[in-house]
């Protein structure tokens, strides 16, 4: 008898709280909510991250998906290994990092073979926006990303 050794992920929660920090109407945690909303969502990353590796291997080696799903768990990684700066808007943004990570593997994870959907964001670009647009903490992404 082998014992499965893969955790449940509870996406509805995991999209629930990301909206926390993503949602356009989310008001500005407290310096301790933040805290614990990373914590958080470093600890979903956690448990996503080995669950999308094992649904890419399903797919094709060959396969563009399976590169996708390569390079969304290697973002993933790279960004549990950041720790945030030391101003509000810096943890804010790093916070906001996380989240998106979340949401990309959790759209990996739903959808392996297709390009999981980026809510809550306005272009390809990563983690820059060229115009002052207001995030869902009161601040414009401009601010933040001087700030990061």
């Amino acid at each position: 008898m082998t014992a499965n050794t893969s955790l449940p992920v509870d996406t509805a929660t995991m999209y629930a709280t990301t909206a926390l920090v993503l949602d356009e109407k989310a008001e500005l945690p407290t310096a301790d909510e933040l805290n614990n909303l990373t914590l958080l969502y470093r600890g979903h990353l956690m448990l996503l991250i080995p669950e999308v590796e094992k649904a890419g291997l399903g797919l094709r080696e060959d396969d563009t998906a399976r590169r996708r799903v390569h390079a969304g768990v290697a973002e993933a990684r790279t960004r549990l290994n950041l720790e945030a700066g030391p101003t509000l808007p810096a943890q804010v943004a790093h916070a906001q990092r996380l989240a998106r990570s979340v949401v990309r593997l959790l759209g990996h994870l739903e959808n392996p073979g297709r390009a999981p959907d980026r809510p809550n964001r306005p272009s390809s670009e990563e983690d820059l926006v060229s115009e002052p647009t207001q995030t869902a903490l009161g601040m414009t992404v401009t601010d933040l990303n001087q700030t990061v």
